[in-house]
């Protein structure tokens, strides 16, 4: 995202689509880290019997979705959670 003529296209393309992407703002290590407990959030909410795909609602079963606060069952700060907060904050 190296210029601000690019963040404002991404700017407008959220507005208008609900979604941009915004190249480079993690590290390959953090986008794994996020997407490894994104996956196990989704596994929990299943293993709870809770839907995390709403076929009204979802494009397809692709576009996961899941309500998660507080810690895992492990313990573990909900990154996810918190990312998804900070994101929806911004």
């Amino acid at each position: 995202m190296g210029s601000i003529g690019q963040l404002d296209q991404a700017q407008e393309h959220m507005k208008r689509e609900g979604w941009c992407v915004v190249p480079d703002v993690l590290t390959p290590q953090e986008t794994k880290e996020v997407l490894d407990e994104l996956w196990s959030v989704a596994a929990q909410a299943n293993k709870r019997g809770e839907d995390t795909f709403l076929p009204f609602l979802d494009p397809n079963e692709s576009n996961v979705r899941f309500a998660a606060e507080g810690e895992n069952q492990a313990g573990k700060s909900d990154t996810a959670a918190a990312f998804a907060k900070s994101s929806h904050n911004n």
